[in-house]
């Protein structure tokens, strides 16, 4: 009856500052390898025992302008694109996917997940003294959209996305 979700995983990656077109942009390429093992953990994902395997590559630009704090920024804004992939492994194959369970056909996880994000922080009123602006309306807005490469195969059941945040 006990249930349990171990994740055990890395990234590797690289960042950069451009100048191009302005100073405030950023570009991010990362490569990652999750292990899931699931015991008897079938309330989020499409099966309940099994391991899963998930290597990704991501590449990300961001435009970040915030100013102040960078807990609590005074104005401001953040824009960013983000693409993670994962090898289109079923493209290799000759499975038959309607023939498996959600276990063997997700050994290797596919999909390709986009993202777009856009923060904007408009000082509404400052102190007496001018020195740092109090009070501060924040601004969020997020999209996203999960694809998969084989329709046979479907969606992959980790890396998807839940209202209100994380399922983990």
């Amino acid at each position: 009856s006990r249930q349990q979700l171990v994740i055990f995983g890395g990234s590797i990656g690289f960042g950069k500052r451009l100048t191009i077109p302005d100073d405030w942009f950023q570009w991010y390429l990362t490569g990652g390898y999750q292990n899931y093992n699931l015991n008897n953990f079938g309330s989020i994902f499409s099966f309940a025992n099994g391991r899963s395997n998930n290597l990704a590559f991501t590449n990300s630009l961001v435009r970040d302008s915030r100013n102040g704090n960078p807990i609590f920024p005074e104005g401001g804004s953040k824009f960013g694109i983000t693409v993670r992939f994962t090898p289109p492994y079923s493209a290799f194959s000759n499975r038959d996917y309607s023939q498996e369970t959600d276990q063997e056909k997700f050994r290797w996880v596919e999909y390709h997940k986009w993202k777009f994000t856009s923060e904007w922080y408009t000082p509404l009123l400052s102190s007496a003294s001018g020195e740092s602006k109090k009070l501060v309306l924040f601004t969020k807005v997020g999209m996203g959209y999960l694809g998969n490469y084989d329709n046979t195969l479907g969606d992959s059941p980790f890396e998807r996305f839940y209202l209100g945040g994380s399922a983990l």
